[in-house]
């Protein structure tokens, strides 16, 4: 007689997690005491397990389940270091308390991870191909009568190291962020030399509230699911333009922890955004969307903000666990989308979350049109042509650009109506993927700026407006908008700077009606705020310096 082998909590827990009910909420509970229990896992075991109750964590069924999930997860800790003395290597990249994460993160983000997590980041020499890039970097920081160290090849990179370091329990990592720091540099040469370097990076997950089971903002009470998630009938633009209850915009002090927060549970999942980098503590809006779903909007402290475009970093957070992210960048009513889902919750509500990230976007930022480019479509880009993008956004409404494309859509729906299963094959997806899409709900008021035909008529301007000579000519442009707009109270120089050239591209900028004038005054002063929640609002309403900026962009001989 054949006795039946029980089936590994860890794949129980896997094949249960996305079903709920009563039934359901007992089975996981039980899969949860056999895991608690259990003495050692696999590596393949341990991501599973982390990607399994870290689902568990943000969609459970009853506080009793929240609980039993919540006390196995410091087991992970103790697992990945049972496993980590045999299979180090398998554990890397994973995110599990305890194993090694290796990338070439930037400056900025380097920055805020070694002042969360002293100690725990360094260079990690075996993996750097090329320290001469470094070396190059590095020469360019020194007084010249320390270069000759540097270059004497009888000494290697940790004699240097040992000796610039003033306290010997400082990482390699840390003496060169100092350095780079300490340079008389602008912070975008900074960032920009420092990436040069190409500096792999080993951040140890040692430390408590490092790893991504551990990453969670747990500041909101907890939303259970007696049932499981059903899809909204209502048409995609109806949730989207549903009212939102007032968002909150965070103290500094939280925002700051939240920025912290944000950038370190990307990290961890080996994800960098440049705006989250420059994340503004001044400029952080959660919005609760219900059943324990939170929308995060981090602004870009000013200095580092775009010119036309309002620019900021999306979190979705459900009952404190990140499931997604990505940017939302602003511009004149319209924004340009870019939601990643992380694989362990992609498929339960994929449209809800949509829904919520665009109504978010809309009340908060003020875009009224969405759109993806070609990539979003799946151009150039296997990952989205393999989960069919094109039809995912088309089930929302959004709708090509292409009208070749929409033709083809058409035909390619009646043929999939005709056939039960049927799927378009990879060349037809190809074909539907040579578009830009949009879902407009501005009753085609708005329209996406051409930002980078904007940029060629900027530097068109500077280059030839002021016979060559640019610094000059920028300084009489800056005077100019001045003028223009009658601007008495002071701006920052570096606001004025960047958009003057912009604002001098309209030519009939001092005739135009006082209320456009002060509007742009207005869209100034926002784009300077500590907060730049609106600066797209008055950028919108200057209906007249859109129309001069698209008439400066219409193209030219190159």
């Amino acid at each position: 007689m054949s006795r039946t082998v029980p089936v590994h909590p860890v794949r129980a827990l896997s094949a249960l997690c996305r079903t709920f009910g009563p039934k359901a909420a007992r089975q996981k509970r039980v899969q949860l005491e056999r895991l608690g229990a259990t003495r050692r896992l696999s590596a393949a075991q341990l991501v599973a397990a982390q990607e399994t109750l870290l689902f568990l964590l943000a969609y459970p069924d009853d506080p009793a389940l929240l609980a039993a999930a919540r006390a196995v997860v410091p087991r992970l800790r103790a697992w990945t270091d049972a496993a980590r003395a045999g299979s180090a290597a398998a554990l890397g990249d994973t995110g599990l308390p305890g194993s090694a994460m290796i990338d070439t993160y930037g400056f900025p983000l380097l920055a805020r991870l070694t002042r969360l997590f002293p100690g725990a980041l360094e260079i990690d020499w075996d993996e750097a191909p090329d320290t001469g890039k470094l070396q190059a970097a590095v020469v360019q920081l020194l007084h010249g009568a320390e270069v000759p160290g540097l270059d004497d090849i009888t000494l290697e990179w940790d004699d240097w190291f040992a000796v610039g370091r003033s306290d010997a329990r400082q990482r390699d990592l840390e003496l060169l962020l100092e350095l780079f720091t300490r340079a008389p540099l602008s912070p975008t040469e900074r960032e920009w030399r420092f990436d040069g370097c190409e500096l792999p990076v080993r951040w140890q997950l040692d430390a408590a509230g490092s790893a991504r089971s551990e990453l969670l903002w747990l500041r909101a009470r907890p939303h259970f699911r007696r049932r499981a998630p059903t899809r909204s009938m209502a048409s995609f633009a109806a949730l989207v333009r549903r009212p939102l209850a007032d968002p909150g915009r965070l103290a500094r002090a939280a925002g700051q922890r939240f920025v912290d927060f944000a950038a370190a549970a990307l990290a961890v999942r080996q994800s960098e955004i440049r705006p989250l980098s420059y994340g503004n503590a001044e400029d952080v809006t959660l919005v609760e969307c219900g059943t324990g779903l939170i929308v995060a909007l981090i602004g870009v402290v000013p200095g580092y903000r775009e010119a036309l475009e309002s620019l900021y970093t999306v979190l979705l957070l459900q009952n404190g666990v990140p499931i997604a992210y990505g940017p939302a960048s602003v511009s004149a009513g319209c924004c340009e989308l870019g939601l990643n889902l992380f694989d362990e919750f992609r498929g339960v509500e994929t449209r809800h979350l949509y829904a919520q990230y665009l109504r978010v976007v809309h009340h908060v930022l003020g875009a009224r049109y969405f759109f993806l480019t070609p990539y979003g479509m799946g151009a150039g880009n296997p990952e989205a042509l393999r989960t069919g993008s094109f039809w995912f956004y088309r089930r929302l409404g959004f709708r090509p650009t292409n009208a070749r494309v929409e033709t083809l859509a058409r035909a390619e729906e009646q043929r999939l109506a005709r056939t039960r299963g049927a799927r378009s094959d990879l060349k037809t997806l190809r074909r539907l993927a040579d578009t830009a899409a949009y879902l407009d709900l501005s009753g085609a008021r708005c329209q996406p700026l051409p930002l980078g035909r904007i940029g060629l008529a900027v530097t068109r301007r500077l280059t030839h407006a002021h016979g060559g000579e640019r610094e000059p000519g920028l300084r009489r442009d800056v005077a100019a908008v001045r003028r223009a707009l009658d601007l008495r109270t002071p701006l920052p120089r570096a606001a004025l700077e960047l958009l003057a050239p912009l604002l001098a591209l309209d030519p009939e900028l001092a005739r135009r009606p006082r209320r456009d004038r002060e509007a742009l005054g207005r869209f100034l002063r926002a784009k300077s705020a500590p907060s730049e929640v609106g600066a797209d609002a008055q950028l919108a309403a200057s209906t007249s310096f859109l129309s001069a900026l698209r008439r400066a962009a219409t193209p030219e001989p190159l």
